[in-house]
């Protein structure tokens, strides 16, 4: 059985268009959409193609998890000589230190346990759409847990629009606070 979630997930993290992976390999868009959806099992013909233009062993798709395992911990990128997968990871936990979902996997690799490539794309994904879509709302969900509270015991959605009203008239304050200083400034000067 292929994995076809993988292939989205590479090309996703790869920030490479269906139409880019349509190009690279002559496949079409629509047949790549059927695909990762897995509503269409590629040939091996088609997976070749697949895996060359993601630069992954076609092994990884197959189910092989070493193959799998190799691919996501130990690609490396040659600037920073170590996985991109890995360093991406390194620099969320950073971030937000108190992620235990983050902490869990981070020890795993480094001890050397063995790790699904789906929880690191989980993972992976989840942080890198926290820190690169800009989704204030998970933010502010990642923000709640690394300071320890139980996301599950708070109405998080009503927390953070409360705040966010209230940081909106705190800007309204600032600005008129600073549109009257101006108005002050220039009324002394005449």
């Amino acid at each position: 059985m292929i994995n076809t979630k993988l292939i989205k997930d590479i090309r996703e993290s790869a920030k490479m268009s269906i139409k880019q992976l349509a190009d690279h390999t002559k496949l079409s868009t629509s047949y790549l959409y059927q695909v990762e959806r897995g509503d269409k099992e590629p040939s091996l013909s088609a997976l070749n193609k697949i895996s060359k233009a993601l630069n992954t062993p076609t092994s990884a798709f197959l189910g092989n998890h070493e193959a799998v395992n190799n691919f996501f911990i130990n690609r490396v990128d040659p600037k920073k000589n170590k996985s991109t997968y890995v360093h991406n990871l390194e620099h969320y936990h950073k971030v937000f230190p108190g992620a235990k979902d983050l902490s869990d996997i981070m020890d795993r690799i480094k001890s050397g346990d063995e790790v699904l490539p789906d929880e690191i794309m989980a993972i992976y994904n989840k942080y890198r759409l926290l820190l690169h879509e800009n989704n204030p709302r998970l933010i502010f969900e990642e923000l709640l847990k690394s300071m320890k509270y139980d996301v599950n015991n708070i109405d998080i959605t009503y927390l953070y629009d409360k705040i966010r009203e209230q940081i909106r008239l705190e800007i309204k304050f600032m600005e008129d606070r600073n549109r009257n200083a101006i108005n002050n400034t220039n009324s002394n000067d005449n």
